[in-house]
C-alpha cells in the first residue's frame, strides 16, 4: 500500500521541455556511455529477434539496430510522442517494427523473440500491472531466450531490487545475473 502512495504516474503523451530535451541530447551524442556501456554488454550474434519494450525515444533502439544486421527489432512505445521520435530517427532501418501500444493490446505471437529488453521502463508502470506486464512479455519470449532489465532504484525514482526479483519470481522467470550498481542501479538477466 505504501508503494501505491508513492507512486507518481509520468504522462509519457506529454512530457516536458527538459525531458524532450535530455533524450535528444543523449540521442545526440551517442547514448554517452549510459546506454553505450550496458548495450553493448548484451551478448548478440546479429541474428536475433529483439524487442524493446518501452523503447522512448529510441536512444537503446539506435544502438540495438547496429548489432543486429541479420536480426530483426522490434520497438514497442505506447506513447505517440516517443512513437514519432523512434521512426524519425530509425526510421531508415528495414530491420525494425514500430508498435505504438501496450503489451497487453498487441497480437505479437507468443515465442516471438530472443532477446527482450526493459531499460528503465518497469519503474513507471503502476505497480498494480506490473506482473501483468511481465506475464505477456513472458508469453512472447521465446523458451530459450533471455529478458534484460536495468532499473533505478532510487527512492525519488524506481524500485528496489527486491521488489524486481520478487515480480520476476511471480512470473515464474530464474535470475541468472545480476549487479547493483552503487545501490541506485539494478541489472538483471532472466529465463
Amino acid at each position: 500500500m505504501k508503494d501505491l502512495e508513492k507512486f507518481k504516474e509520468i504522462d509519457f503523451n506529454k512530457p516536458s521541455f527538459l525531458f524532450k530535451l535530455s533524450d535528444s541530447l543523449v540521442y545526440l551524442f551517442g547514448g554517452a556511455g549510459f546506454y553505450n556501456k550496458y548495450i553493448e554488454s548484451i551478448p548478440l550474434t546479429g541474428s536475433e529477434s529483439i524487442l524493446d519494450f518501452g523503447s522512448g525515444g529510441g536512444n537503446a533502439a539506435k544502438i540495438l539496430i547496429t548489432r543486429i544486421p541479420d536480426g530483426h527489432l522490434t520497438c514497442l512505445e505506447p506513447s505517440t510522442c516517443w512513437i514519432k521520435r523512434l521512426k524519425k530517427r530509425l526510421g531508415t532501418f528495414e530491420n525494425v517494427t514500430f508498435i505504438n501500444d501496450y503489451i497487453e493490446n498487441t497480437d505479437i505471437p507468443d515465442n516471438s523473440f530472443d532477446v527482450i529488453l526493459i531499460h528503465h521502463v518497469l519503474h513507471d508502470i503502476h505497480p498494480d500491472n506490473r506482473v501483468g506486464v511481465l506475464i505477456n512479455l513472458s508469453k512472447v519470449l521465446k523458451p530459450d531466450g533471455r529478458i534484460y532489465i536495468r532499473e533505478p532504484m532510487k527512492k525519488s525514482h524506481g524500485m528496489t531490487y527486491e521488489e524486481i526479483r520478487q515480480l520476476f519470481k511471480d512470473v515464474d522467470r530464474n535470475e541468472h545475473e545480476f549487479s547493483i550498481k552503487t545501490n541506485k542501479e539494478y541489472s538483471g538477466i532472466y529465463s
